[in-house]
């Protein structure tokens, strides 16, 4: 007979079961990996550059949010 759970039991359940197991882990070629998760931080050997290059450093904005900025008239993000 079906047994219908609800939605929180059935989350419940998942995490449960998922606890309960070691993480497994598969070892892809770079071109496969798309759409996997890392079983471990990657950290560089050295930085690159080597030195500090603030001015070089930058953030990423939405084009519509600086249109018409210029720097007597900056848009403010």
């Amino acid at each position: 007979m079906l047994h219908v759970v609800s939605k929180q039991e059935a989350v419940h359940c998942v995490c449960a079961f998922a606890e309960n197991r070691p993480p497994r882990t598969d070892t892809v070629a770079l071109s496969g990996a798309c759409g996997r998760v890392l079983a471990a931080d990657v950290i560089a050997q050295e930085d690159v550059p080597a030195f500090d290059r603030s001015t070089m450093d930058g953030f990423a904005v939405c084009a519509a949010d600086t249109f018409g900025a210029s720097a007597a008239g900056p848009s403010q993000l």
